[in-house]
């Protein structure tokens, strides 16, 4: 129950958090190189970003198979942004922002509810932050993958 009403949370509060996420990218110095992208583009991809984390991060983490479809695709991000000449920091560096915005709109929702236990917040939060760690993950194989077929060519 807890995780769907938060996972809902995050559906309904998606476009806001884009629009936020975005403008904190942008002022971030630890994000800086993100300035250079079209906010329309930055934009579709925050978005992209947050849909996958309330519509498909149950099924990754558990033993679904589009997990393998979800790291096929952030792996083929890491060697977009690499072909982009992001900087490997800059991109890590986002997806922190985004899961650090997403911690803080559960956290106010749940400020809200007072029905939840410990168990299932910390929970709640492990399972988001293997999330987040096997995206990265899958964002640094795709990067280093292309800095190799870079290197090759």
């Amino acid at each position: 129950m807890i995780y769907y009403n938060l996972m809902e949370t995050l559906r309904k509060n998606e476009y806001f958090l884009t629009r936020d996420l975005v403008s904190e990218i942008c002022r971030s110095p630890e994000t800086s190189h993100y300035r250079a992208v079209e906010k329309d583009k930055l934009y579709g991809w925050v978005h992209q970003v947050i849909y996958h984390t309330y519509k498909r991060h149950s099924a990754w983490l558990g033993n679904d198979t589009s997990k393998n479809t979800i790291f096929a695709y952030y792996s083929e991000l890491g060697k977009q942004r690499r072909r982009e000449d992001l900087p490997l920091q800059d991109i890590v560096q986002s997806f922190f922002l985004i899961k650090k915005r997403i911690y803080r709109c559960i956290t106010e929702r749940m400020a809200l509810e007072t029905d939840y236990t410990a168990k299932e917040t910390t929970e709640l939060f492990m399972n988001l932050d293997l999330f987040y760690d096997r995206v990265v993950q899958a964002i640094i194989a795709g990067y280093q993958k292309e800095n190799t077929t870079l290197a090759c060519a």
